[in-house]
């Protein structure tokens, strides 16, 4: 989605949403600051008079009004002060929530194309980045703007011509600011992607730091890490410099009006034209509507250092909505439904990298009955975790029709909880071993996730545990093995007690002892269950009702073990060279 300017504004500005009253109010209440500065200006001629009078009575008089009426406008400030502050944590709340909602709900490819780095940057510091600048420029643009015109009406009363030429100076800086601003924007966005870059690269090293000291890549990481703050440097200093010679070409503009009207007011103080009180007036009331432009300017940069992170938040936000909007096109009309077909993929068309010509799977057909244990094998590349990841819903297909158990698997359609889906790489959450075990179960206590863990073989571990299943588990898992991290995986699994179970090498992490207790389970499953397992081991096809055989995204055989090796040759040469 390709957004301008203020169209990206106006799209954050749709978070306030219940808040926008409050945010109405607020802005309303900035009149009595500016009412308030203004009416400072009239306050001091007043004084200045009375005292030039000798008339102390005034002067108390006037002393006492202002006093209330300063009481006053510090609770009403006070009061706006508040709306206009939570207002925007609303907006900063509910600006989060659906970048978060969004990036939970963006699909897997997509996911898998993006680095964690920059999701984590655009979903946390660009969302608050953008708000807090979107308020400080909102905020101190229509509070400058009001003073303006409230200091140049009163101005024009006491001197029109003088007063003109002071609003059209003031004009001038504001173009003068907004000769700068595209490029400012310009750096401003190079700046954000160049610290997403940063961060990404800090959190590649910490995660893979073990091959990182393993292999000696400081030196590597450190040249790569200065590389780019150099070039995050280069860009603030550019970003620096341009504003500080915007900022004197602004105040030399602002300081030679007001020196000159100074004067000339001066000039008809002298000539009897004005009193004291009138000239000091004029004096603040002359700094009231040019340093307005000034501050406009100021924050109309702010308005455009926020452009870089609002529009990095709402490109992913967009991203999210229109990947939910696109739609599946199904080449076959829905079949009846079949009670006895757990999985159905009819015709389906998929290719996973969209740059590429050739689709891996193209009219691709599978039936996998209800209870039916089948085993999916083949040599590495010939799309056996894909295939798994279509039926899951990770990958959308292309075009055909994927159901499991009458259901259509179509990116949007809520079917996770007719399968447990253990996957190559297992990865565990921050929290406790049972909280991980837990995870996608709905009706569960404590002796059932030890049975859970137990039927995976992981209670004796975990068991010996200082903590045992309250054992905290740390980013990613890092303190546990391969084979833990792989049990604790399939604990989870038998814990849903899914209809469908899909195990992708769900074994490759085990010895030969656990291996065979997983192979165990797998076998014990009940006869209503249907278990669908990409392997590499021939001892584990010793038990499954059907072997299919995947060579390049398509079906080369299909039938028992028995069945196979009796007539496949391509299935006795891949059995022999234990590529299986």
């Amino acid at each position: 989605m390709k957004h301008k300017g203020a169209s990206i504004f106006l799209r954050v500005f749709t978070y306030v949403k219940n808040g926008k009253n409050l945010l109405l109010f607020g802005l309303i209440l900035l009149m009595v600051d500016v009412a308030f500065n203004i009416g400072i200006a009239k306050v001091q001629q007043s004084f200045l008079d009375v005292l030039n009078q000798g008339d102390f009575k005034r002067l108390s008089f006037y002393l006492i009004v202002f006093s209330i009426c300063f009481l006053l406008a510090m609770i009403l400030t006070f009061v706006g002060y508040f709306f206009r502050e939570y207002s925007f944590s609303l907006l900063t709340r509910n600006f989060q929530f659906d970048t978060f909602s969004m990036l939970n709900k963006l699909p897997y490819e997509e996911l898998k194309g993006r680095h964690s780095g920059d999701l984590i940057s655009r979903a946390s510091y660009d969302v608050q980045d953008c708000s807090r600048h979107l308020k400080d420029g909102l905020f101190g643009i229509f509070e400058n703007a009001l003073q303006f015109a409230v200091a140049l009406t009163y101005l024009c009363f006491i001197n029109f011509p003088l007063a003109v030429t002071v609003a059209i100076t003031g004009v001038l800086i504001f173009f003068c600011s907004s000769i700068f601003n595209p490029k400012l924007r310009k750096i401003s966005s190079e700046i954000y992607n160049k610290e997403s870059d940063i961060k990404n690269l800090i959190k590649e090293m910490a995660q893979g730091i073990s091959v990182v000291k393993a292999y000696g890549l400081q030196s590597y990481f450190g040249e790569k890490y200065a590389k780019y703050r150099r070039d995050t440097y280069l860009l603030y200093r550019k970003s620096i410099l341009t504003n500080v010679f915007m900022q004197q070409l602004l105040n030399i503009m602002r300081e030679s009006v007001w020196i000159i009207g100074v004067f000339l007011i001066c000039l008809s103080a002298i000539n009897g034209e004005m009193t004291v009180g009138l000239v000091l007036t004029f004096t603040l009331l002359m700094s009231q509507v040019l340093w307005p432009f000034v501050i406009i300017a100021d924050r109309w940069r702010t308005l455009n250092n926020s452009y870089g992170s609002a529009y990095r938040a709402l490109d992913l936000a967009a991203f999210g909505q229109n990947s939910q909007s696109e739609k599946i096109e199904v080449t076959n009309p829905l079949l009846p439904p079949a009670e006895d077909i757990a999985v159905l993929l009819r015709n389906v068309s998929f290719k996973p990298d969209k740059s590429v010509e050739e689709p891996l799977f193209e009219s691709f057909d599978l039936e996998i009955r209800r209870g039916e244990k089948v085993a999916i094998v083949g040599a590495s590349g010939s799309g056996k975790s894909s295939l798994l990841k279509l039926i899951t819903g990770l990958y959308r297909h292309d075009s055909g029709l994927i159901t499991i158990f009458d259901k259509q698997v179509d990116g949007t359609s809520e079917v996770k909880d007719f399968y447990s889906y253990v996957p190559q790489h297992n990865y565990l959450f921050t929290g406790t071993i049972s909280e991980n075990i837990s995870f996608g179960a709905i009706s569960f206590d404590d002796d059932h996730i030890k049975r859970a863990a137990e039927a995976a073989n992981a209670d004796e571990f975990i068991s010996q545990l200082e903590q045992g299943y309250s054992t905290p588990v740390k980013e990613g898992g890092a303190t546990l093995s391969g084979g833990q991290k792989q049990r604790i995986a399939i604990a989870r699994a038998m814990l849903k007690n899914a209809p469908l179970l899909i195990l992708d090498e769900a074994t490759s992490s085990l010895d030969r002892r656990n291996a065979m207790k997983i192979q165990r389970l797998l076998e014990s499953l009940p006869t209503e269950t249907t278990c669908i397992f990409v392997t590499h081991s021939p001892a584990s096809l010793s038990f499954v009702d059907r072997i299919v055989i995947l060579e390049k995204g398509r079906i080369a055989a299909s039938g028992s073990l028995e069945e196979l090796t009796q007539r496949n040759l391509l299935y006795q040469e891949l059995f022999n060279s234990a590529e299986v």
